[in-house]
């Protein structure tokens, strides 16, 4: 049989937990690259950015007869390989390096995964959701997508995903035919803020439903997203 630190792999989960923790240590890898990042999240982050302002200038406009009425909701499905850099992009997913010893014993990335124990390493699991809301402050003087988004602000939501191991089990509505189950899971979702915003540029959401989330600036996240994705063109 096969082995892995000594312990016999006895059936294909074993398999296919150890190919999960080095997928993620390639992914970890190639996503450090800042091209590589940027390819992989332009299509998605241009559309989301398009959807923004479509909707914002709406807003705006709705007074104005040429305009036409954008989606108050756009839904985007995708493969685990597409949400994950956008974690990544928010510091928001780390895979922790395997520990490598050099010749004096001393384990290397200790100090390394230390400090990111507190990231999310674990593949983004079913239903894993990256969601940006828009918001207006309805209190400004005025608002202003085109003078730097003005008065605008985004909350970026994060949830991981089912976290729990998929079973076999067998029912009568499966008429016994084992089946994949998916155990009952809680949806949390953490907001989160973006890289390098300054502590006087965090808004609270402090609404009923708010649950003081935060509230990102538009115009740096605009600037933020577009840095991502501003990649040279060979």
């Amino acid at each position: 049989g096969e082995y892995t630190e000594g312990v016999k792999l006895d059936n294909w989960l074993h398999h296919a937990m150890i190919a999960e923790k080095a997928l993620g240590w390639r992914f970890d890898y190639w996503l450090r690259d800042r091209e590589v990042l940027g390819l992989s999240i332009k299509g998605i982050v241009e559309r989301f950015l398009t959807s923004l302002r479509e909707r914002a200038e709406y807003i705006e406009n709705e007074h104005l007869d040429n305009f036409s009425v954008p989606p108050k909701l756009t839904l985007y499905s995708s493969h685990d390989v597409t949400v994950l850099p956008l974690f990544f992009a928010l510091n928001a997913w780390k895979c922790a390096l395997p520990n490598l010893t050099n010749n004096n014993g001393d384990n290397k990335e200790e100090t390394k995964n230390n400090e990111d124990k507190e990231l999310h390493s674990r593949w983004p699991g079913y239903g894993a959701t990256f969601s940006i809301e828009l918001y207006q402050d309805c209190e400004a003087e005025s608002t202003c997508v085109k003078d730097g988004w003005r008065g605008w602000y985004v909350k970026i939501l994060l949830w991981e995903g089912v976290g729990t191991e998929l079973s076999i089990e067998e029912t009568e509505q499966m008429d016994g035919k084992p089946e994949w189950v998916c155990p009952p899971t809680s949806v949390t979702f953490r907001s989160v803020r973006i890289p390098g915003l300054e502590d006087a540029d965090v808004v609270y959401d402090d609404s009923p439903v708010g649950r003081g989330e935060i509230l990102n600036p538009m115009s740096k996240c605009d600037a933020w997203l577009r840095s991502l994705i501003d990649i040279p063109v060979y």
